[in-house]
């Protein structure tokens, strides 16, 4: 948004609020969305309260602020709270939260539920009930490669492709790209997006996972063997060392 000389606006976001308290007052008195003179500014805001915050370049369509404030990296990605016993708590990390909006959108391989509501108002005839068209997702499609004006090569791996069928006929086909909460997709994945565009229909579809909770708890236990009078493993299968496995 801004060019350099320019104001830095920052849209504040709640789990920024929610991890550092004096981001949480300042939107109080101030509201979501603060200017400042240059990125490194906003970025300080760490330094104030104990919750680490993070300064995430806005989504490509957002042209109303320069970047989002979120909170900052997680401390209980990989060493967590907790023990075996009474369950370990892990912070929930970006790449997780990527999986869960994936997830949601992938999770139903015939009809699911986001991407079928949208294929319904763009390719169903309005004299065709909504439950006639059958929309089925290939989510392991092949990537998509094109190469730009400086004749670089660009290749993007779509999510899924997702083909609308009425009466076993294709009327439309979709390739998404998915992504969670604030994520955006990088310059080179909008790009080949783009270029696709001009051939295929392409959907971002963007998850809001605001609701979901911020960390987790496991618990992990090894099962108990049981007795190989009480039940014979089969197909093929027959009681063995680890050294055997090996």
């Amino acid at each position: 948004m801004a060019d350099a000389g320019d104001e830095f606006v920052v849209e504040v976001k709640q789990s920024a609020v929610r991890t550092n308290d004096a981001v949480g007052d300042r939107t109080t008195d101030r509201g979501s969305v603060w200017t400042f003179d240059a990125p490194e500014a906003a970025r300080r805001l760490s330094d104030r309260g104990e919750g680490r915050v993070a300064v995430q370049r806005s989504t490509p369509q957002d042209d109303a602020v320069d970047a989002y404030l979120v909170a900052g990296p997680e401390r209980r990605i990989r060493e967590p709270d907790g023990s075996l016993d009474e369950g370990l708590t892990f912070d929930v990390s970006g790449n997780q939260y990527g999986a869960l909006g994936e997830a949601l959108v992938l999770a139903h391989p015939v009809n699911p539920p986001g991407i079928t509501r949208y294929a319904r108002e763009d390719a169903l005839p309005d004299d065709r009930p909504g439950d006639d068209l059958r929309v089925v997702l290939d989510a392991d499609p092949d990537p998509v490669a094109v190469r730009d004006a400086a004749g670089t090569r660009l290749t993007w791996v779509p999510d899924c492709r997702a083909r609308a069928l009425l009466d076993g006929r294709r009327v439309a086909e979709y390739v998404c790209g998915v992504k969670t909460g604030d994520a955006s997709f990088e310059r080179a994945q909008r790009t080949v997006m783009a270029a696709t565009a001009r051939i295929a229909t392409v959907l971002a579809v963007r998850v809001d996972v605001e609701e979901l909770p911020d960390s987790y708890a496991v618990r992990v236990r090894e099962e108990t063997a049981s007795d190989p009078d009480e039940a014979h493993l089969l197909d093929g299968a027959r009681d063995a060392t680890l050294d055997e496995f090996g």
